[in-house]
């Protein structure tokens, strides 16, 4: 989730962008002070990924490979009940064993919790959500929601 130029998106008639994660992450992230919560820049709605009010963790995908999963839903919930939605993004690459590959020289918190272990994670965190009442919806639906 690099920058990306907003006029270039416009331009390519998108209406959305979600690539900006407001958290800070020596050496990844430098975003402590942009909004953490959707707002509009050069007529494009910005849509942030997840980061707890106050203190700004990240509830990206690398959270859930490494908290213990009753931690990570409880800052789910309090973003949530904070900000009244809640965004997230996953790999593709993380549902795969990485732990049975050496070769690819993957971190441990990469690593951690990969594969099936990672599709659990995932999976019991949408049930929560469902079983609390929570509507899944596109970014798409988001923006027609609340465009101003």
């Amino acid at each position: 989730m690099f920058p990306v130029v907003e006029s270039e998106i416009k331009k390519a008639r998108y209406r959305y962008n979600s690539s900006l994660n407001p958290a800070f992450i020596p050496g990844r992230y430098m975003n402590s002070t942009t909004p953490r919560t959707w707002f509009m820049k050069d007529g494009v709605m910005q849509i942030p990924a997840s980061v707890t009010p106050w203190l700004r963790f990240p509830l990206f995908w690398l959270s859930l490979h490494n908290l213990p999963e009753w931690s990570y839903h409880r800052m789910v919930r309090r973003v949530l009940n904070h900000d009244s939605y809640f965004v997230t993004y996953f790999h593709p690459w993380e549902f795969y064993e990485l732990k049975n590959h050496p070769e690819f020289k993957m971190p441990f918190i990469i690593r951690n919790h990969s594969g099936q272990e990672m599709v659990g994670r995932l999976d019991r965190l949408i049930k929560m959500l469902k079983n609390e009442g929570h509507r899944f919806i596109t970014y798409n639906e988001f923006v027609d929601m609340h465009n101003p």
